[in-house]
């Protein structure tokens, strides 16, 4: 019983380290010179309410520039420090008052991992360029600000020389519509005194 129990504490003490949490990159695996494009920034807190996140994401700066950031579809809506660029690395801190601990995906009937942000990039020459974290900070909604344990998951995209288009690629959830309206005429109309 003795060597059960030392087998048992030892295993616990030399195994790999496995997270509940983590918070990503996500984008296209690959892009043209030219394309402004999107990488989101998500989180999966394993159920964990969070109400802060504080993040610096380094980047290839020598194959894309910072284009600036959209924040409808995250969750952070109270910026400490909206996301800007100084010298190849983006930083960003807000607050999610009341916290949030994931999003209900209906189809699967669980929570979804979490949107932070969605940061813009302009692809400027063509290589393989990784998005990785510098610092994540995920503080859960305890009333005391304790970090919440998590990975980090890094991505790295190929940009390739080729005519881009320009256009932020769309992933399906923000789709506007680009076509106008067919002409219409408003006519108001009174009402009769009868």
């Amino acid at each position: 019983l003795f060597i059960i129990l030392i087998v048992f504490f030892v295993s616990i003490f030399f195994t790999g380290k496995t997270f509940a949490a983590d918070i990503s990159v996500s984008a296209n695996n690959g892009v043209s010179v030219g394309d402004t494009f999107e990488v989101g920034i998500n989180t999966n807190t394993g159920g964990v309410l969070i109400n802060s996140v504080n993040v610096v994401l380094d980047y290839r700066e020598d194959l894309m520039s910072f284009a600036g950031y959209k924040s409808d579809n995250g969750v952070i809506k109270f910026w400490v420090d909206s996301p800007k660029d100084k010298l190849g690395k983006v930083y960003f801190s807000g607050i999610v008052p009341g916290g949030v601990s994931g999003l209900y995906d209906q189809s699967k009937k669980t929570l979804s991992d979490i949107p932070i942000v969605t940061l813009l990039f302009t692809a400027n020459h063509e290589g393989s360029a990784e998005f990785s974290f510098v610092k994540t900070e995920l503080l859960e909604n305890d009333g005391k600000g304790t970090a919440l344990t998590h990975q980090e998951i890094n991505k790295t995209i190929t940009i390739k020389n080729s005519t881009g288009t320009g256009q932020v690629p769309s992933s399906g959830e923000n789709t506007f519509d680009q076509i106008p309206p067919e002409p219409f005429v408003v006519t108001f109309v009174e009402p009769s005194l009868t």
